[in-house]
């Protein structure tokens, strides 16, 4: 009698393309038994076939019964399990793709595939210490693996190790210069980094080769925001609406433009497009009601404040803008009640009043917008949305929170370019002079213990004269 794990070998022999004459010089099996070994391989050959083709057809009950036959007849097959695991990842039972694919490494420890199937699971499952450890299996197994590597880049980059996996994607270029998922990863590392000069470089490359990609124009937006090179904002937006007509991303970014350039039919038309496109937007409610108010339409502001106060009943911005246009009109608006369509909003306001109310809810959106950072919910990422959340306030207030953010980023060039813009506004006060000389000092300050640098901009925020 011959053990499994003798029987297992001479099967993957088989697999191999052995010959039963070569096998035996490194065997003491028998010839007949190898023979009926032999046999046995090729109908395991054919059933994986025959599962194979089930799959394609969408058969998967049937796939699934005859891939647990073949398991029957050789448990340590490892085709039927692979075939198990597309099975199960198609149905999304994917309890039973990791569980396959833990016995796969059971049985060869050295397997590829299946360590790709487990990185793919514990990524859903936000297992990111999973995710390294198996990347650096196969690295170790397989040091040129370029997928393992683009995964570190993906935990590096959660971690911070901006350094590690900046190193990484240009290994994974040195090998493939025209690998695209590394060099998006490149740009996120230098938006990140702020090394905005590389990720002007790098995405200008990128077009060249690639003219109609969508996401290099946008991370070429977001440098040309931060430069405050609206030209050429508005030149990529367009760009991006060429190739793909209904962007709403890029028809934002166009309201901003044709907003600043006093475009308001211009303005209006994108925004009304967008809310085509995406029913429920608030932020293009949001563009409308400043064009509405700047056109005195003030029933259409009305209506799209109580569109958003629908989807959204804690805005405090849109109260805040019903509060100064009412105010500016000489009417009263109550910022916690949602306003009616029938005319509800009271006559005769006390400004003073007015006035108090309107600057505690500036503070209070200041505030969320302040907690949104420290919480991470606002990101380099994200960061354009944000703004045009804050896009009510006064531009002193505006650049103190975005040079904020930046600060926490540890992007310190872009605070102080923010802080150093914001002295130059008009109209501002001596303390606020003073506030600024202070926060440029914190910026620049990037070995300051985060706890210690948050306290100096809360004192920063202490007033609302101030801010």
């Amino acid at each position: 009698m011959y053990s499994l794990a003798e029987k297992n070998k001479i099967l993957k022999l088989f697999k191999k393309g052995e010959s039963i004459s070569n096998i035996r010089l490194q065997s003491n099996v028998s010839k007949s038994t190898l023979y009926r070994w032999k046999k046995l391989f090729e109908t395991i050959k054919e059933k994986n076939k025959q599962v194979k083709s089930l799959i394609e057809q969408g058969k998967l009950g049937e796939a699934e019964k005859l891939a647990k036959e073949i398991l029957e007849i050789n448990h340590d097959d490892l085709s039927a399990r692979s075939q198990l695991i597309t099975i199960y990842k198609k149905q999304g039972k994917w309890n039973e793709v990791e569980r396959l694919a833990n016995e796969i490494l059971g049985i060869d420890s050295d397997d590829l595939p299946a360590r790709s199937q487990l990185i793919t699971i514990y990524k859903k499952q936000g297992k990111w210490n999973e995710v390294e450890r198996l990347a650096n299996e196969i690295l170790e197994i397989d040091p040129d693996s370029l997928p393992a590597k683009g995964q570190l880049i993906t935990i590096y980059r959660k971690q911070g190790k901006w350094d590690e996996a900046e190193k990484l994607a240009n290994e994974i270029l040195g090998v493939d210069s025209e690998n695209l998922a590394a060099r998006y990863q490149l740009l996120t590392i230098y938006r990140k980094q702020g090394k905005w000069d590389k990720l002007e470089k790098l995405a200008k490359e990128i077009l060249e080769k690639k003219p109609d990609d969508l996401v290099t124009r946008a991370q070429l937006i977001i440098i040309y925001k931060n430069q405050q090179k609206w030209d050429e904002v508005e030149r990529l937006a367009s760009e991006i609406l060429k190739i793909e007509p209904k962007n709403v991303q890029a028809k934002s970014q166009l309201i901003i433009i044709y907003q600043r350039q006093e475009k308001l039919d211009e303005a209006e038309r994108l925004a009304n497009e967008i809310l085509e496109i995406k029913p429920k937007d608030v932020q293009a409610r949001s563009q409308l009601i400043t064009i509405y108010a700047n056109q005195g339409k003030l029933s259409e502001v009305e209506r799209l404040a109580s569109e958003i106060l629908e989807i959204n009943p804690n805005d405090l911005l849109v109260r805040s803008q019903l509060t100064k246009i009412y105010t500016n009109q000489g009417k009263k608006v109550d910022p916690q009640s949602k306003p009616q369509q029938n005319n509800g909003i009271k006559r005769k306001a006390d400004s003073k009043k007015e006035e108090s109310k309107q600057n505690t809810i500036r503070s209070e959106s200041i505030n969320a917008f302040r907690k949104d950072i420290y919480d991470g919910k606002i990101t380099l990422d994200n960061l354009s949305e944000y703004e045009e959340k804050i896009s009510k306030l006064t531009p002193f207030e505006q650049k103190m929170l975005l040079a904020e953010a930046y600060t926490h980023w540890n992007l310190a060039s872009n605070a102080v370019q923010l802080l150093k813009q914001a002295s130059k506004l008009d109209g501002i006060t001596d303390s606020q002079k003073k506030i600024l000389s202070q926060a440029i000092q914190v910026a620049k300050a990037t070995k300051m213990n985060p706890i210690a640098r948050k306290k100096q901009w809360n004192s920063f925020s202490g007033s609302k004269e101030e801010r």
